[in-house]
């Protein structure tokens, strides 16, 4: 039996052992294809019908699915009779591509590459297995995953197209990279056109401009390497806006006075032990959404180079998602990369300890005693090689707001050295950078200011209509575009909250979307919980602001929300408390004024009703059982505005 061969970096191809061509003349068809090859796992129904055909009904996503399996057999089958029974393993639950019956050149590609990492050899430069391997792949790599191919009507497909294709194109550019060194210690040729591919593919890349300044000099070319850097000046200031490091000049005026003791290249990123520990990262099967926010991450990440980067949102928007799918796409850009979670609130000592020993590739013996030497230390790496540093949950080691503290973004008492390394990490010239989620911005960072180019923050907001509708699809709910919009709209498109809502209409609803919606104030454990958690964090006048927002269900003006206080607010005092409801991701702007996001609005209503009947019960308990009970002074100034509101 024939071997389906694709061909998936540049233009997309596929032919039965090289030869016979098999035309596949839908977009989809040629989508679905790739998908499962490049995924090559079972693949639930639903979850390839949401994923090609999201604004359909479940039904007709399964025909359409069903449809393109047969337009993607036919052509198989007229060229080599038999072959789809080979080929695929499908039945009524799960559709898969067989093992040994297709290859693919992405496949080729990254088994050369991982040959390389896992090879025991002392140095790349000595190693001819290893300089073949990598030699192979650069010459797989043609052009980037299926440049130019897109299917429409699809965003969670095109979501996954782009993840891969950056997955991808940053193993190219560390295979460049390492080429490139090993043939500038041989005075090769190659080493010139592998250090201008690397270009090529990334203009901005400071690092690679240097390696082929060195690669010029070291050949006898010294108007070109000093040309080299005049075109690195260019880009910079053209693209970026900024001048080239102190390194990069340094390495220009040594050339221009022909002290050609060039320092060496910092060694292959392949060889390096170890590099990448992933810690508690979770894995990401499906990512929905986030195409606009995974862009602007890995511009800050790769191009900009910042040196922290903060991801900020309220309770499962996705923040630790959305953080390790750019995790994943960018690591092979950087030479060290670590992933804590701070779930547990671990103390700083033991993060350090870690990361000074995977930074030191574990030849620390002692580490030093005082924190700001640890600190010192710490640094010393990150200028050395360029290092990522995750830290998930920051909210954990930060206060809750308190009557006498009410900045948000305080560290807990004991956890004090956490602002510290912010603050420094954030500040210091290194190469690394220190990437956080958090509910909460640290208050260290929100000292230091907006101005900092190279330190940036993403707020994250609920997922649009297309990947909201997506994810319901994708949890096997049938779900009109009408009711998919009511759906995401009301649970402020939370990832969350539409995962939870659309199990919940599945197990107890039937998949009837209309009888759900008739139930009012639908909130549910998980994300009660999330918010429950974010709640019990704010002070008392916080809260209340929360409160009379969600009553009033619409954008409010500080002078409207003041005027509804029981008790006059003094100024100061509200203005602290709007900042750390903003500091906390709570807040949003309207125009000019301020509200809660839908899923917020749900949740302190529920708590508002709840309050409510309890401060009712407390007031009865006291009067006589004839008395009328009489709510407390918040609760019937609530109850009023809530009902007038209704």
């Amino acid at each position: 039996m024939p071997i389906l061969q694709l061909v998936c970096l540049g233009t997309f191809g596929a032919t039965l052992d090289g030869q016979a061509p098999v035309i596949l003349r839908s977009d989809k068809v040629q989508g679905l294809l790739v998908y499962l090859a490049l995924e090559p796992r079972p693949h639930r129904r639903e979850a390839l019908a949401g994923l090609f055909w999201p604004e359909h009904t479940d039904d007709a996503a399964l025909t359409n699915l069903r449809t393109s399996l047969y337009r993607l057999r036919q052509p198989l089958e007229q060229a080599a009779p038999g072959i789809g029974d080979a080929l695929f393993t499908i039945n009524r639950q799960t559709v898969a591509l067989n093992p040994g019956c297709f290859e693919t050149d992405v496949q080729r590609f990254e088994d050369l590459i991982s040959a390389c990492r896992t090879h025991a050899h002392t140095a790349l430069a000595k190693c001819d297995v290893c300089l073949a391997h990598l030699a192979q792949a650069a010459t797989l790599y043609q052009a980037d995953l299926l440049v130019g191919f897109s299917v429409s009507g699809a965003p969670a497909f095109e979501e996954w197209l782009v993840v891969r294709r950056e997955e991808l194109r940053q193993k190219m550019q560390v295979a460049l990279h390492d080429l490139a060194i090993a043939h500038e210690s041989h005075a090769g040729p190659e080493a010139q056109v592998y250090a201008r591919r690397l270009l090529a593919m990334d203009p901005w890349r400071e690092d690679a401009h240097r390696l082929l300044m060195r690669i010029l000099a070291g050949s006898g070319q010294i108007s070109s390497a000093l040309a080299q850097y005049q075109v690195c000046c260019q880009v910079l200031a053209a693209e970026l806006g900024i001048e080239p490091a102190a390194e990069t000049t340094a390495l220009y005026e040594q050339i221009r006075q022909g002290d050609m003791r060039l320092a060496p290249s910092a060694p292959p990123i392949s060889a390096i032990a170890n590099p990448h520990d992933w810690g508690e990262m979770p894995a990401v099967d499906v990512f929905h959404g986030r195409s606009a926010e995974m862009m602007l991450l890995q511009g800050w990440l790769l191009q900009e180079q910042c040196r922290l980067v903060s991801i900020l949102g309220i309770g499962g928007m996705g923040k630790t998602t959305l953080a390790a799918a750019t995790v994943k796409a960018v690591a092979p850009a950087y030479d060290v990369l670590s992933w804590r979670s701070l779930l547990n609130a671990p103390p700083l000592d033991e993060i350090l300890r870690d990361w000074l020993q995977i930074l030191s590739q574990h030849t620390l013996s002692q580490l030093p005693e005082s924190l700001d030497e640890r600190l010192r230390l710490l640094l010393d790496y990150l200028r050395q090689q360029r290092c990522l540093l995750v830290l998930d949950n920051v909210e954990s080691i930060l206060q809750p707001s308190q009557t006498n503290q009410p900045r948000a973004g305080e560290v807990r008492a004991g956890y004090e050295g956490y602002a510290l390394l912010f603050e420094r990490l954030a500040v210091s010239d290194h190469r690394s950078c220190l990437l956080l989620t958090s509910r909460e911005q640290p208050y260290a960072l929100t000292r230091i200011g907006r101005e900092m180019r190279t330190m940036q923050h993403l707020l994250l907001s609920g997922l649009d209509l297309q990947a909201g509708s997506a994810i319901l699809h994708g949890s096997g709910l049938p779900v009109s575009s009408q009711d998919a919009a009511l759906l995401v709209k009301s649970y402020s498109g939370n990832p969350l909250a539409l995962q939870i809502v659309a199990n919940t209409i599945a197990d107890f609803f039937g998949g009837d979307v209309t009888a759900f919606q008739h139930e009012e104030g639908f909130l549910f454990d998980g994300i009660r919980a999330v918010l429950d958690q974010q709640f019990e964090r704010l002070s008392e006048l916080e809260r209340e602001i929360l409160i009379w927002l969600a009553i009033e269900r619409e954008a409010m003006s500080v002078q409207a929300l003041r005027a509804n206080f029981v008790q006059p607010v003094i100024n100061s005092a509200l203005f602290n408390a709007l900042n750390a409801l903003q500091a906390r991701t709570l807040l949003e702007k309207v125009g000019n004024g301020l509200t809660l996001q839908n899923v917020v609005i749900e949740y302190l209503t529920e708590r508002l009703v709840s309050t409510v009947c309890a401060e009712i019960a407390g007031a009865a308990t006291q009067d006589q059982p004839t008395t009328a009970p009489a709510p407390a002074p918040h609760a019937a100034a609530w109850l009023h505005r809530f009902a007038l509101s209704k």
